[in-house]
């Protein structure tokens, strides 16, 4: 199970320390990398373009991308993407 995040504040001004990693984005990390079969994962995705004729997958997260304890960068790390520009074209 994935421990509660201690604070935001907290747990942000820790992340200015260098090495530092977060107690539960470490967590979160290990459990994509554990319980997700990125391959399949990838095969479904790749299905999904397909069928609606697109070229891109959306990752919605809760947290904006200013928030260093957000859960979106051990997303972009496990699928080796990057985020999304604004505006959407």
């Amino acid at each position: 199970m994935i421990s509660p995040c201690v604070g935001a504040e907290e747990i942000c001004a820790m992340r200015l320390l260098e090495n530092y990693e977060c107690p539960f984005l470490s967590e979160y990390k290990q459990a994509l990398y554990s319980f997700v079969d990125k391959e399949k994962t990838l095969k479904a995705f790749e299905y999904c373009l397909n069928k609606f004729n697109a070229d891109t997958i959306v990752l919605i997260v809760y947290e904006t991308p200013k928030n260093l304890c957000s859960e979106r960068y051990a997303l972009q790390e496990f699928f080796n993407c990057e985020e999304l520009k604004y505006p959407i074209t």
